[in-house]
């Protein structure tokens, strides 16, 4: 009897080395990357862009609707989500990135899918006039 409780001792052990040992050397490792992974409708997330990113999504959709002058997310009309726009969870936190890490990005390309959900005619067109205002 004391046998099985010393062995499983050993195995307890052994195993919490072995997980040890494996959380760091995973520590200090790169991030990975879905290279085919596709993130969308991420925007019901406080930080969608980031929480994406940080997932290993690299390809990231945002459906967008013209609502006055601003371009708000949401899969659906967005009746009551006026200030979840493009501008404010995707576009500027990217520039941010962009501006802070320079030459230093550390990620591979980003690929930023918008899909129209309004009027395509002036949605398309308030969506070119924000990213030219950008650049």
């Amino acid at each position: 009897m004391a046998m099985s409780k010393t062995k499983r001792n050993l195995t307890t052990l052994a195993l919490a080395w072995a997980l040890t040992q494996l959380i760091l050397s995973n520590a200090n490792a790169q991030p990975s990357y879905f290279e085919q992974g596709y993130a969308h409708n991420d925007y019901i997330h406080k930080k969608p862009l980031f929480e994406a990113l940080g997932n290993g999504y690299t390809h990231i959709e945002a459906d967008i609707f013209l609502l006055k002058d601003s371009l708000v997310i949401a899969h659906w009309f967005p009746y009551w989500k006026h200030k979840r726009t493009l501008e404010s969870l995707y576009l500027a936190p990217l520039w941010q990135m962009f501006r802070t890490d320079g030459p230093h990005f550390n990620f591979p390309p980003i690929t930023l899918v918008i899909d129209i959900k309004s009027s395509p005619r002036k949605t398309y067109l308030a969506l070119r006039s924000q990213l030219s205002a950008n650049m």
